[in-house]
């Protein structure tokens, strides 16, 4: 059955994934390998991050991360993980979404209506305050802890 429901999943998300093979032509993947049900790569860069910061993207199955630790980062998978079940539940709804949300929170930020949320810029702030940003940092939060499996539930 968790089978059935991962293929279901990867059409249903397969326009953000067709979207994330496009970014190869920008990011210029170093490496690329097959991990726990998603395709990740190292990209020489990744639209988002300065060097030497170290993170990921996902976009549909795809994981770009910025170097192979950002990759090999549990914690961090768990949260990437999450990203894509988050797509396969709202599949070509997820990327629309996500934006939307990160937009209205952008200008809630620069219009002051979010007093004594966060620090920082305020695109920052409206980045970590994205609802699907919030769930896969409580998922990464808890499996850091142990109190939660990987994204996958194994």
């Amino acid at each position: 059955m968790r089978y059935v429901g991962y293929v279901i999943g990867v059409i249903w998300s397969m326009l953000h994934t067709l979207f994330g093979l496009l970014l190869v032509l920008i990011y210029w993947p170093r490496s690329i390998r097959w991990r726990k049900g998603c395709i990740e790569m190292v990209a020489t860069r990744i639209i988002g991050f300065k060097k030497p910061a170290s993170g990921a993207q996902t976009h549909g199955i795809i994981i770009y991360g910025t170097d192979l630790a950002a990759l090999n980062n549990i914690p961090l998978g768990v949260h990437e993980r999450k990203h894509v079940i988050q797509g396969f539940v709202l599949g070509p709804f997820y990327p629309i979404a996500y934006v939307l949300h990160f937009l209205v929170l952008y200008v809630k930020v620069k219009a002051g209506w979010t007093d004594g949320i966060g620090t920082g810029a305020a695109w920052k702030r409206a980045y970590r305050m994205i609802v699907f940003e919030r769930q896969a940092r409580r998922a990464e939060i808890a499996y850091e802890s142990g109190n939660a499996p990987d994204a996958w539930g194994s």
